[in-house]
């Protein structure tokens, strides 16, 4: 889970590397948290030296989108998904808008839960979207 002041990488080519979260924009369930799918407000503390055009600056405030978790997450079915990367990454949205990604690519996989949420514009930059890994028959996982 993602709180306030927890370090996302960024999944995009806007220019940004990391960023810190400042808020959370739209909770799930009131909780103070943020999961897959949840707008978040962030300010960037690193540049990408590789992208030579950079739409963002070090220290200005965004608005982003929580593609990824760190955390396992139980589906309906049974199963649990695991994101391959390793960490937990956002990507940064234009001003004004709720749905239109700054860069025009996002690196790595993204959950496929963000298309419930109506994010399509998102998942169609995307290479992958991660689906449900289902647990093998008679086998309960507990936390």
């Amino acid at each position: 889970m993602v709180q306030v002041r927890t370090v996302l990488r960024v999944a995009d080519n806007s220019g940004a590397q990391l960023v810190r979260v400042i808020g959370v924009l739209r909770r799930r369930r009131g909780r103070p948290t943020a999961t897959t799918g949840s707008l978040l407000s962030v300010s960037v503390i690193k540049t990408d030296p590789a992208v030579k055009v950079k739409k963002v600056a070090k220290g200005e405030v965004h608005t982003a989108l929580l593609v990824r978790t760190a955390d396992e997450r139980p589906r309906a079915d049974g199963g649990w998904v695991r994101m391959p990367s390793g960490g937990s990454a956002a990507v940064l949205l234009a001003r004004g808008t709720a749905d239109t990604p700054l860069g025009s690519r996002v690196r790595g996989p993204v959950s496929a839960a963000l298309r419930r949420d109506g994010n399509v514009k998102v998942l169609s930059l995307a290479r992958a979207a991660l689906m449900s890994t289902v647990a093998a028959p008679g086998v309960v996982r507990r936390r």
